[in-house]
């Protein structure tokens, strides 16, 4: 009969070598050190993102401000002015076209862009050189809190009325 033989084995994978422990305390602090920087950057980065989508917004909401009111006077200058009686070859800017023209445009409203409201600067103005039929409209939305500049604009008009003269 045969005896059973009673082995015990040496199972050293169950036993941590030196060397085999594990990560070590730097290490451990390393990887919260990187995961640490990696969410820092991650969160600066959204926080950039958001900044900037709101200024666009409000840049974008200036601008349509801007065109809403240069849309008025456009209709202004394609009226006709009747009660106005400005001459085709003024000598002087307050008896031309520019003039009539400014006189019917009435100050325009200021804009509320992103739940805030802001200052909008809106210059006519009357070139010094006859016959004295061109508006200059420039446009200038300031943040009323910091004085950053929204948005600027600059256009000419001439008023409709001006081309009758040329018949």
């Amino acid at each position: 009969m045969m005896q059973p033989r009673w082995t015990t084995k040496n199972n050293s994978s169950s036993v941590p070598k030196q060397g085999q422990q594990g990560f070590t305390f730097i290490e451990v602090l390393a990887g919260i050190i990187v995961s640490t920087i990696f969410v820092l950057v991650t969160a600066e980065a959204t926080f950039v993102s958001v900044v900037l989508r709101v200024q666009a917004q409000r840049a974008s909401e200036a601008m349509n401000a801007i065109q809403s009111d240069f849309d008025e006077i456009k209709y202004e200058a394609a009226l006709s002015f009747s009660n106005a009686s400005p001459d085709c070859d003024a000598t002087t800017p307050e008896k031309g076209y520019a003039q009539a023209l400014i006189n019917q445009i009435k100050a325009p409203d200021p804009p509320t862009l992103v739940n805030k409201e802001y200052n909008m600067n809106r210059n006519l103005s009357i070139p010094d050189q006859p016959p004295y039929n061109i508006v200059e409209v420039s446009y200038r939305v300031e943040d009323p809190d910091s004085g950053r500049i929204v948005a600027e604009y600059y256009s000419e008009i001439i008023p409709d009325a001006f081309f009758a003269c040329r018949n």
